[in-house]
């Protein structure tokens, strides 16, 4: 479905997907999310690539134009509708996006493609794999794409509302400034060092560039009252980053192993008011085994830590601190029962975890399905989510430049008033309880469906 779909971009693929809503706001920008309200800066919707959460702490959510992969590598993509936190922990809200790349040795040879067009300027991909013996396998590869900006009348602002600009400001019209140009290489090395071990080592970076249009502050000394005034600015936010993650399973028989998981992510982006740039470091085991006869038990343990800073004109934007460090402690457990033999499953469980915004938090679910034949399976769930607070949550300051009536300017005040929106040191986190009901059925080989009600107590 993918090679077929002519997709370009993750967001692009994901649009296939039942359930999922996905909007595109400008060349370079979309929103994504799952059963909830939509935005660019959704935050309650969890995205791994190859197991690896792509979401910022900066607020929970996804930077989309940041996000990419080599679609001719892509093996499946896993979504999960309503909430995963039992699982996958915090953010794990609305639902969770997996992202999972093929094995190394399903990709020996070479392949490149190229093309171009009015909106899609150009684009390439390249990748060459092989193997160094029967147990040893890798492939690199590269990709580059330049997408077009879009067109408006006029700068657009909120509805009714003008923000003061200065006599010698003229707002612009014509083509956007919402280009996209990203570069992007990466590796992956498959090894089986013994038939009870796999070892999987892989790594990417990437740059590039998002155009925007942003209002700034400036001062006008040509005029009585010189401000602070705002104009539009077209820039290029400039987006690049690194992440190398090593994974090791351990098979210990047919039904039991343990997955080794670690990986280093690091960001850096540049835009017209801040800068984020971002460290990140996780580590986490998970253990699968039989208990008793009828149960399958999973249960795991992770700790990941967080340094960032976060650069500001002052103005606009403000955080104290400028740099921070943020930890997160979980563990978590599920048991799958068998009540009857091929048929009926009742599976329970609960993330833990600990943070340094909101403390203690854990995570309960229990699922119950039953399958009367091969074909067909009714299932329902109560589960608990958790979005954990964020740096914007807890200690940002946003001046609102163009905040509208009652606070625009007027001729005894030229200047107007500019509110502020400011963090909560006491902010606790948002959670859901959700209950679920669902049929899933393939009458036959080419057609397949579900259906599915929820009820959600925020």
């Amino acid at each position: 479905m993918i090679r077929r779909s002519g997709a370009r971009a993750l967001p692009e693929v994901l649009r296939m997907v039942p359930g999922l809503q996905v909007a595109r706001i400008d060349a370079n920008k979309w929103a994504i999310t799952i059963r909830g309200l939509n935005a660019r800066f959704a935050n309650k919707l969890l995205v791994q690539v190859d197991g690896r959460a792509v979401y910022t702490p900066l607020f929970g959510g996804t930077y989309w134009d940041a996000q990419d992969v080599m679609l001719e590598d892509v093996e499946r993509i896993e979504v999960i509708r309503g909430p995963g936190a039992t699982v996958w922990g915090a953010n794990a809200v609305n639902g969770v996006i997996n992202i999972l790349t093929k094995h190394s040795r399903d990709t020996t040879g070479a392949l490149v493609s190229a093309g171009g067009g009015k909106e899609e300027r150009a684009f390439g991909t390249g990748r060459v794999g092989g193997r160094i013996n029967e147990n040893l396998h890798w492939r690199a590869y590269g990709k580059y794409s330049d997408r077009d900006n879009g067109h408006t009348g006029a700068t657009s602002f909120l509805p009714g509302f003008t923000p003061p600009v200065p006599p010698s400001v003229i707002l612009p019209t014509g083509p956007v400034s919402d280009d996209w140009r990203h570069g992007r290489g990466g590796f992956r090395m498959d090894w089986i060092p013994t038939c009870f071990d796999e070892v999987t080592f892989q790594g990417d970076f990437y740059n590039g560039t998002a155009g925007s249009r942003s209002l700034v502050p400036i001062a006008d000394f040509t005029t009585p009252f010189p401000g602070p005034y705002v104009a539009p600015l077209d820039l290029d936010n400039r987006i690049n980053g690194q992440n190398g993650l090593l994974r090791w399973r351990h098979e210990l028989s047919d039904d039991s192993d343990f997955v080794f998981r670690t990986y280093y992510d690091r960001t850096n982006r540049v835009a017209s008011t801040a800068r984020e740039i971002r460290d990140t470091f996780d580590v986490d085991l998970q253990y699968r085994t039989p208990l008793a006869t009828h149960h399958s038990l999973i249960a795991g343990v992770g700790y990941q830590t967080s340094h960032d800073r976060f650069l500001q004109d002052g103005f606009v934007l403000s955080s104290l601190p400028e740099a921070r460090d943020l930890e997160v402690l979980s563990y978590f457990v599920q048991d799958e029962i068998t009540l009857i033999e091929d048929e009926l499953f009742f599976t329970a469980g609960s993330k833990f975890e600990h943070n340094d915004f909101s403390g203690f938090e854990f995570q309960p679910s229990g699922r119950l399905v039953w399958a009367p034949n091969a074909r067909e399976a009714w299932w329902g769930a109560v589960s608990r989510a958790i979005r954990r607070p964020t740096r914007v949550n807890d200690d940002l300051a946003l001046r609102i430049l163009h905040p509208g009536p009652p606070f625009s300017p007027s001729p005894g005040s030229p200047f107007g008033v500019h509110p502020m929106l400011l963090g909560n040191r006491n902010s606790v986190s948002e959670d859901l309880l959700a209950f679920e009901l669902g049929y899933r059925a393939q009458p036959s080989d080419a057609f397949s469906f579900d259906v599915a009600v929820f009820y959600t107590a925020l």
